[in-house]
């Protein structure tokens, strides 16, 4: 009932209530029939885990973004056409999405620069080290971190963040 509402809170709309809908059942699945993650043992099994929920609430977002439920089932259907040519497939799904050369860049270096701040993360308290390092080193990251922000924000042009249109 919860997510249900979940997708009646982001509109009126039976695209957000089965958005809503199917992350409530994913979790009724996940929790009547999948074992526990803590019970995993295996890292392996841990991650195809966390694969398949992230695949799960990826493929559950075509319909949070899709204008209709008929648009939302055009999507599905469609979604892998042209994958016998997987470059090509790649190279026109990241074109229709907006992305080019420099947004790719953009996104390669923010992901490598997120994986970086969890490794260190892991072993230290990072923003902690940060601030009471020097004061010339912590400008130098305030620094680095305006700079990276104002080269992405462009990149980003032309995507509108989705919670704009609530």
């Amino acid at each position: 009932m919860t997510f249900l509402l979940s997708g009646l809170w982001h509109g009126a709309d039976w695209t957000f209530i089965v958005w809503g809908g199917a992350h409530g059942a994913g979790r009724v699945f996940e929790e009547l029939v999948l074992p526990k993650s803590r019970e995993f043992k295996n890292k392996a099994l841990k991650a195809v885990r966390g694969v398949l929920v992230f695949l799960f609430c990826s493929f559950t977002w075509i319909f949070f973004a899709a204008g209709s439920l008929g648009d939302s089932f055009y999507i599905i259907g469609h979604m892998f056409d042209g994958i016998g040519a997987p470059l090509g497939y790649v190279r026109s799904g990241l074109a229709a999405l907006g992305f080019d050369l420099r947004s790719l860049v953009v996104l390669a270096l923010a992901v490598g620069l997120l994986i970086v701040f969890d490794a260190f993360s892991v072993k230290r308290d990072v923003i902690g080290g940060i601030s009471k390092g020097k004061l010339g080193v912590r400008w130098a990251v305030y620094i680095l971190f305006v700079v990276f922000v104002i080269v992405c924000i462009p990149a980003a042009r032309g995507t509108e963040f989705i919670y704009f249109r609530f």
